[in-house]
C-alpha cells in the first residue's frame, strides 16, 4: 500500500450507499485522547437534531488499536507507517495528518478506529441535508468549532475507467487505463481501482491482485503489472473504479491478451549422489538461479545408455535441491539425471548423469519365538529362541537387555560379548549380581551377518516376582477452571507399578469414586464435577501383585470459576426529589452473580471509595444529593469473589 497524491480534501465527505439507502459521513477531526464527537443533522434548513446518543469515541490505547484492526491489517498499517511497535504505530497514526486522512478514506477500519465514520441509516434520501460534527470532552463540553457539510442526498456512482489496454512483457501482464483527474474543490469520492481477470473457458472472473490499487488524483493514466498467470491461455481484463463507500463502476472496455509460453528453464548443474544405508541413495544439485523455476524432476536408469524413468510423482520444491531414493536391488550401479520445470510446467534440458554403486545392505531375517524365564533357584533368566531362516553368512546373535525405571530413558546394553550361534543364553543379571525384585526387564535379540547388516530386533518383557509394597507417587497437583479438575502427579519410583488408583471423596456420598489408570498415565481430568463443590483426591500406586502404596499424596480443591463477571452498562443518575438521587443500571447476566458494589469519588478518574453493596436482583440505589459534583462507578461480583471491570463513570448533571 503506497501513499498517492490526493487532491485537496474537504473537512467532511457525505455519500449515499445505493443498496443500503444510508448516508455515510466521513470527517477528518482528530479528538484528543479521551474525547469523542457528536453528529447532528438538519433537514432542509430545519433545527439540528442529535444522531448519536453517546459520543463516537476513537480508540485511546495502542493495545485496543491492535486488537480492533486484527493482526493482518495491523501489520500492514505498521509497515506503512515504518514503525516496529504498537505504541509508535498508534501515535504516528494519530499525528501524521496526511497519512491518517488517506487511511481514513482508504481503510474503513481505520476510519472507525479514529472515530471518523458515522452511518446515518435513517437519512432522508432525496432531501438536502446539513451534517454537523462537534468534538466533546468526557463531560460533554464542546471543544473547538464544529465542521459542517451540506449535500443533496442522492446516489452518485463513480465514472467508469476508460481506454483499458493490456500486453505481455516476458513473464508479466501489464494493464493500463485512464481516469480523469479531480478538478475544482469537489472531490469525486473515487479512491481506488480493482483489476479483474477472466481466463478463457472460465465462467466467473477473479481479482488480479489482493489489495485495491490506490488512486493518485493528480494522474489520469494508471498501470498495474501482474505475474503471467499461465501460458497459452486467452486472458480478459477490465477495471472497476471504487468510491469511498466501496461502490464500484466497471469499465466499458475489456482488454484481451493471448499469453505466450516462456522459454524453458536452464539445465540443472552440480548433480551428485551418495549411498546412504540399506537401499537409500541421497542426491543433491545446485539450486537453479532462474526465478521462473518452481521445481525439479528426477530420473533413474540402470546404465548410462538405457531409458531413464521418472521417479518423482510431483516436482520437488525449488528451494530444496535434495532427493532421497530407495532402490530395488543392491550390488549394482544406478544412474540419475535431474531437470528443472517452471510454473507453467515447461521442462528444461536434462542434467549430466551421476552414478552410485549400492553395496549389499540387505539385513538377515530376525529370529522367532523369543522366551524369557526367571529361575528363582539361582536368580537367573533363561532366554531361548528359534530361527527358521538362518543367514548363510551368520556372524552372531545379539542379545540386549535393559531395566525399566519410571521417569527415565534407559538404553539397551548388549549382554553377550562373544559370538553366539546357539539358540539359548543365560543372563546372570547386571554385573552378574542377579535381579531386582518386582522390576521389569526388556530383552531383545537380533541377527548380525558378515557384512555387518543387522536384522530387526525381536523383543520380550519379563517381570521379576516381588512382595514389597510399591512407593507412593510423588507430588500431586490439582487445578480447576470451574468446569473440570485436572490432576497431575509424578511417577512412583518402584519398578513394578502397573496401575495408579485415584480416589475422590466429596461433601455427599454420591461424590465419591475410585478409578484405576495404567502405569504410564500420570494425568487425569475429572469432568463430572459441580461448580462450588469441594473434592479431595488421592493417588496411590498399585503393583502387578495388587500391592497398594502407603501414604498416597492428596489434594483438596474447590471447583470455582475464575472468570470476571461482565462490565455493568447503562449506568445513569436520576434525581427523584426530596434531595435524593437514584443510581440506575442494566442488570448483568451471569449465572454466579452475587451482587453489585457501588463506588463514589469527587473526580472522574481516581479516588473511588466503596459506599454500598447490593444483591444481584437490585438495579437501583439511592444517595443524597451533595453540593459536590460526585462521580459514581459500579462493579459486579460473583459468588467466587471475581469482580468485573468498573463501569463508565457518571455524575448528576447540574
Amino acid at each position: 500500500m503506497a501513499l498517492p497524491t490526493m487532491a485537496q480534501q474537504p473537512d467532511m465527505y457525505v455519500a449515499v450507499h445505493e443498496e443500503e439507502q444510508a448516508a455515510y459521513i466521513y470527517h477528518f477531526l482528530t479528538p484528543a485522547l479521551g474525547n469523542g464527537v457528536l453528529v447532528y443533522r438538519s433537514i432542509e434548513g430545519a433545527e439540528f437534531e442529535l444522531l448519536t446518543d453517546e459520543p463516537v469515541m476513537p480508540v485511546n490505547r495502542a493495545a485496543d488499536m491492535e486488537q480492533q484492526l486484527g493482526p493482518e491489517l495491523f501489520d500492514e498499517i505498521q509497515t506503512f507507517l515504518n514503525r516496529d511497535d504498537a505504541q509508535g504505530t498508534f501515535f504516528a497514526l494519530r499525528t501524521n495528518r496526511e497519512v491518517n486522512r488517506f487511511l481514513t478514506v482508504f481503510r474503513p477500519e481505520v476510519a472507525d478506529l479514529l472515530g471518523r465514520r458515522f452511518i446515518d441509516r435513517e437519512a432522508p434520501i432525496g432531501s438536502e441535508v446539513t451534517y454537523r460534527v462537534q468534538i466533546v470532552n468526557d463531560r460533554g463540553t464542546e471543544i473547538g468549532d464544529p465542521v459542517e457539510h451540506t449535500a443533496l442526498l442522492e446516489v452518485v456512482t463513480p465514472q467508469e475507467p476508460r481506454n483499458v489496454a493490456a500486453h505481455q512483457d516476458e513473464g508479466f501482464i501489464e494493464i493500463g487505463w485512464n481516469y480523469p483527474r479531480e478538478t475544482g474543490n469537489r472531490p469525486d469520492d473515487v479512491i481506488a481501482f480493482r483489476v479483474l481477470m477472466q481466463r478463457e473457458g472460465e465462467q466467473s472472473p477473479s481479482h488480479a491482485h489482493a489489495n485495491p490499487v490506490a488512486r493518485d488524483s493528480n494522474q489520469d493514466s494508471f498501470t498495474y503489472r501482474i505475474p503471467l498467470p499461465e501460458p497459452g491461455v486467452e486472458l480478459t481484463f477490465w477495471v472497476e473504479a471504487i468510491d469511498i463507500i466501496r461502490q464500484s463502476t466497471r469499465s466499458s472496455e475489456n482488454a484481451v491478451v493471448q499469453a505466450i509460453d516462456p522459454t524453458p528453464p536452464p539445465m540443472v548443474r552440480g548433480v551428485r549422489g551418495l549411498f546412504q544405508t540399506d537401499h537409500d541413495v541421497a542426491l543433491s544439485w545446485f539450486q537453479s538461479p532462474d526465478p521462473r523455476v518452481t521445481g525439479y524432476l528426477v530420473y533413474r536408469a540402470v546404465d548410462s545408455h538405457s531409458n531413464y524413468d521418472l521417479i518423482t510423482d510431483e516436482p520437488l520444491p525449488v528451494d530444496d535441491p535434495f532427493f532421497r531414493d530407495t532402490v530395488p536391488d543392491d550390488r549394482r550401479y544406478y544412474f540419475y539425471r535431474v531437470s528443472a520445470v517452471n510454473e507453467w510446467g515447461t521442462e528444461g534440458e536434462w542434467s549430466n548423469f551421476t552414478s552410485i554403486f549400492v553395496p549389499d545392505r540387505t539385513p538377515p531375517s530376525p529370529p522367532q519365538n523369543l522366551v524369557a524365564t526367571y529361575n528363582e533357584a539361582n536368580d537367573t533368566v533363561e532366554l531361548t529362541w528359534e530361527d527358521d531362516d538362518p543367514a548363510p553368512d551368520l556372524l552372531t546373535y545379539l542379545v540386549i537387555r535393559r531395566i525399566e525405571v519410571p521417569g527415565a530413558e534407559i538404553s539397551y546394553s548388549q549382554i553377550n560379548h562373544d559370538n553366539l550361534i546357539d539358540f539359548s543364553f543365560t543372563d546372570l543379571g547386571i554385573a552378574g549380581e542377579g535381579f531386582i525384585e518386582g522390576a521389569f526387564y526388556n530383552y531383545g535379540i537380533a541377527v548380525a551377518d558378515s557384512s555387518q547388516n543387522i536384522s530387526d530386533t525381536l523383543y520380550v518383557d519379563l517381570q521379576i516376582p516381588g512382595l514389597t509394597l510399591p512407593n507412593a507417587p510423588g507430588q500431586l497437583t490439582a487445578r480447576t477452571n470451574g468446569r473440570q479438575v485436572s490432576l497431575v502427579w509424578s511417577q512412583s519410583l518402584s519398578g513394578d507399578v502397573v496401575n495408579y488408583r485415584i480416589t475422590r471423596t466429596g461433601e455427599q456420598q454420591d461424590d465419591s469414586f475410585e478409578k484405576m489408570l495404567p502405569r504410564h498415565q500420570i494425568r487425569y481430568i475429572d469432568r463430572d464435577v459441580q461448580r462450588g463443590a469441594t473434592y479431595r483426591y488421592e493417588v496411590a500406586a498399585v503393583d502387578s501383585f495388587d500391592n497398594v502404596s502407603l501414604n498416597p499424596p492428596a489434594q483438596e480443591i474447590l471447583v470455582a470459576d475464575g472468570n470476571r463477571p461482565p462490565i455493568v452498562r447503562n449506568v445513569h443518575l436520576v434525581p427523584s426529589g426530596n434531595g435524593v438521587v437514584e443510581l440506575r443500571w442494566a442488570g448483568v447476566r451471569s449465572g454466579n452473580l452475587a451482587g453489585y458494589r457501588i463506588y463514589r469519588s469527587e473526580i472522574s478518574t481516581t479516588g473511588y471509595e466503596l459506599v454500598a453493596e447490593v444483591d444481584a436482583g437490585s438495579e437501583v440505589w439511592e444517595d443524597e444529593i451533595s453540593d459536590q459534583r460526585l462521580w459514581y462507578r459500579i462493579r459486579a461480583f460473583d459468588e467466587f469473589g471475581n469482580v468485573s471491570m468498573p463501569s463508565q463513570p457518571v455524575r448528576l448533571r447540574q
